[in-house]
């Protein structure tokens, strides 16, 4: 694992540093560490980055830098250059499709619990982190994805990509439909589920996923990292402030995915009717609230 790539918004300063402070901890053998900004950040910023980053081989990259290549695929791929030469969370496709060598890739609001040894797929498949269930909301002709054997449940927020990005297959994918952009819920997961159809998957036990509603003791947590998606970072920053992660580390596990059938398809789309029903989302707040209280009477 010698490149390793970061983004980090305005917004998530708090955590993104602590994130690149722990990172500096754990990490060993990196080349190249690569802080890819979505251009809001200013060089205060940029300056308290490089100090978490406490002696990587720091890399800024700011959107410019990644504007020429972009350009330059859109000429051959002009459905897939107009899709990512959108913002929000298509600034992590771009940083994702324009690096011609492997690389290892993690969100900006993880943080680093302990060292751990990766040794890539002797394969070369593309390798990313799992969660519970699928976000697929800008998913297009499901039963088409179904016989395709798209994996389920697939998550970005860790992310191993060899090169060369299958932009061919997003063109492909676009052109014919399989996806939209205009889901108020369309994430980059999909797509990414999508264009690697054989990748594996990184074990929960080891990258895990925070929970909403639960509150976490950061530093008993057993697993090498963990991400706090969607601001769930924000109740536990002074824990994660205060941590420093521990010298035990282990080899990451590899695991095959699952693969999307009609009961995961069904699940996603009752879990957006729930999300948009105000009585079905008190309901699920106050079970939640009294799952947290008896799990942590246990």
């Amino acid at each position: 694992m010698r490149k390793v790539k970061t983004l980090v918004h305005q917004g998530a300063m708090p955590i993104a540093t602590e994130s690149v402070r722990t990172f500096s901890k754990i990490a060993s053998g990196i080349e190249v560490f690569e802080i890819h900004s979505d251009g809001s950040l200013d060089e205060g910023d940029w300056s308290l980055l490089e100090q978490a980053a406490d002696g990587l081989p720091f890399r800024r990259v700011e959107p410019a830098d990644r504007r020429v290549k972009l350009d330059q695929l859109a000429v051959d791929f002009p459905a897939a250059g107009r899709l990512l030469g959108g913002r929000g969370y298509m600034t992590k496709l771009q940083v994702l499709a324009v690096e011609p060598d492997p690389f290892f890739y993690f969100d900006s609001d993880i943080l680093w619990l302990k060292p751990f040894e990766f040794a890539p797929p002797a394969e070369d498949r593309a390798v990313f982190s799992t969660e519970t269930w699928s976000w697929y909301y800008g998913m297009q002709r499901p039963l088409r994805w179904i016989k395709e054997g798209i994996p389920r449940r697939v998550n970005s927020g860790f992310a191993w990509i060899v090169p060369p990005f299958p932009l061919d297959r997003l063109e492909r994918m676009l052109q014919e439909g399989l996806y939209t952009p205009d889901h108020l819920y369309s994430t980059d997961q999909e797509i990414l589920a999508y264009l690697f159809p054989d990748s594996l998957a990184f074990a929960l036990g080891d990258f895990g996923r925070t929970r909403v509603g639960v509150h976490y003791d950061v530093a008993g947590l057993p697993h090498l990292a963990m991400h706090f998606p969607g601001g769930m970072w924000k109740p536990h920053l002074e824990q994660i402030r205060r941590l420093e992660p521990r010298q035990e580390g282990r080899q990451v596990e590899l695991t095959v995915p699952g693969r999307l059938d009609l009961r995961e398809i069904l699940r996603m789309k009752l879990a957006l009717a729930f999300e948009q029903n105000y009585v079905l989302q008190r309901t699920g707040n106050v079970y939640r609230r009294l799952r947290n209280h008896w799990r942590r009477r246990g």
